[in-house]
């Protein structure tokens, strides 16, 4: 006998709201400057590989791309303000990220800084230059810093509710599922 389905769970007023964002992801493009308040004094890292565009890397002894003699290159992100307004998840080289992290080694904080970001070479993967440019006034009016993983998750098609092997394969740069 086939069992019924569940009984749907009815409630008064519009659904709770589930507390997640996927927010843009920005990185400095080629002779253009991007201009951002860091939000958070965090960063997280992945591991990654080119092949046409970046994917993660599982660093596990099953990764194709480790496998066929890819270079693991680390990129890094953190919750950022623009300056023309919104939030943004940016997205830079894990040499820049080290750099920027020794910039305010001495200051133990990088919340509220304004940094300038730029790629000066001829692609859009020549090295990150980069300049604090100062501290914002607006310190208490900053909104929170977000996390970041979810955004890039889905970057990469993960989808937490599926086993990772069921999505598409992960890229950077547009929604696997859209």
């Amino acid at each position: 006998m086939k069992k019924a389905p569940p009984r749907p769970q009815f409630r008064n007023g519009p659904p709770p709201d589930p507390g997640k964002r996927f927010w843009p992801v920005v990185t400095p493009k080629q002779n253009a400057t991007l201009r951002v308040i860091l939000l958070d004094n965090q960063w997280q890292s992945v591991p990654t590989h080119w092949d046409g565009r970046t994917i993660p890397c599982s660093q596990s002894s099953d990764c194709a791309a480790c496998w066929s003699g890819r270079k693991v290159r680390w990129v890094a992100f953190t919750s950022v303000a623009m300056l023309t307004g919104g939030r943004a998840v940016l997205q830079v080289t894990g040499t820049c990220c080290r750099k920027l992290q020794k910039e305010f080694e001495s200051e133990g904080v990088c919340r509220g800084y304004i940094v300038s970001l730029t790629r000066r070479g001829k692609t859009n993967n020549s090295p990150i230059e980069f300049s604090v440019q100062s501290r914002t006034d607006l310190k208490s009016d900053l909104p929170d810093p977000f996390s970041v993983k979810e955004t890039v998750e889905n970057l990469w098609g993960y989808q937490p509710h599926l086993p990772f092997s069921e999505t598409q394969e992960p890229t950077l740069g547009g929604n696997a599922h859209a």
